[in-house]
Order: C-alpha cells, then structure tokens, then sequence
C-alpha cells in the first residue's frame, strides 16, 4: 500500500444539520404566523347572558361571521358622518334604542370573532320600548312590534313609512294585494 491510500479523508461532522435546522425554524415560523391569524380573526369567545330576554336582546344569531361590522368601526360611524343621520344623537336618531347599561342598542350583538363585531339580531325588529305615564325609563319588551326602528322623533314611523324587506306579505306592502283575478300578460 501506498501512504495516499492509507488515508481516508473524513469530512467534518457538523454539530445539527443545516438542513433540519432550516425546517425546523420555518415551521415555528408557519405555526407562529397561522397561530397569530387565527386569534386576530377567527377565535370565538362565547358570551353568556343572564337570562333568556337578555339572550334574545343581545344573544347572536350567527349573522357575526358573515355579516359582523367591527365594532370600533361601527362605534366611530355617527360621529364621523353625522350629516347622513336624521338628527342628532347618534343613532337613536333613527329610533335604536339602548338600554341603561349595554354598549348596543336592543337588537344588535356584540361578539369576539378574531376582533369584536357587532351584527343584527331578532330583537332589532321584535322588541319596542313603551313608558307608562309616570315612569322615567321605558322599559324594553321582547316580542313587541319595533314602532320606533327606522324613525326619528321629529318624524315618527307610520304604517306607509315601516320597512318591508323583513316581512313582504305585510298589510303596507304592494305585493300583498288580493289578486284581481285577472292576468297582466298580453
């Protein structure tokens, strides 16, 4: 044998291969970032109420994810743009009516969804607000018609002027008409 070919040449040993290590970082990277997204966007915290009226008040209906505004957003909106409100007074003027300590008005949810949002339940339609004579505060009723939503008080909702998208066989809508009996086609 010759001395070259006694001698193997024995690569260096590195301590953790770059390879592993390049992944393993751009793993924790990819968790880290998709972790991040999911508490920012789509992290659910439920909200319990007292009771079953509070629930129907102010209890989601699952319009938040698709349809949910944020609530800073939302909040900002009337002081930002308060020439395409009726009056004054946010939006009460347009007849949304709180209660004495809630943040939103009788109808809407307030729900963490990634951020806080706030959407439109039963309650917005289905509830109204009635004073005795004598009494300070109008006490809210679940169930009632809302007589005040959509309105102002300088000009309060009458039958002609209530929204009917909600519910079109209404007595004020066109389309709930009795049938002639007769065809429009020619």
């Amino acid at each position: 044998m010759t001395p070259a070919t006694d001698r193997q040449i024995i690569p260096p040993r590195r301590p953790f291969p770059l390879r592993l290590t390049l992944a393993v970082t751009t793993l924790a990277v990819v968790v880290a970032v998709g972790a991040f997204v999911w508490w920012k966007l789509f992290r659910v915290v439920p909200v319990e109420y007292a009771d079953d009226v509070e629930n129907f008040k102010y209890g989601s209906i699952g319009t938040n994810p698709s349809t949910g505004l944020p609530y800073y957003l939302w909040m900002v909106l009337p002081r930002v743009f308060p020439e395409y409100l009726p009056g004054n007074g946010g939006y009460a003027s347009v007849g949304m009516t709180w209660e004495p300590g809630h943040e939103t008005p009788v109808g809407f949810t307030k729900m963490t969804i990634g951020f806080p949002r706030i959407a439109v339940n039963c309650a917005a339609c289905h509830s109204a607000p009635f004073r005795k004579p004598g009494q300070g505060a109008p006490t809210h009723y679940a169930g009632a018609p809302a007589h005040q939503y959509g309105s102002s008080p300088a000009a309060p909702a009458t039958p002609d002027s209530m929204p009917t998208r909600c519910c079109p066989r209404s007595s004020t809508s066109p389309r709930s008409r009795p049938s002639t009996g007769r065809s429009t086609a020619t």
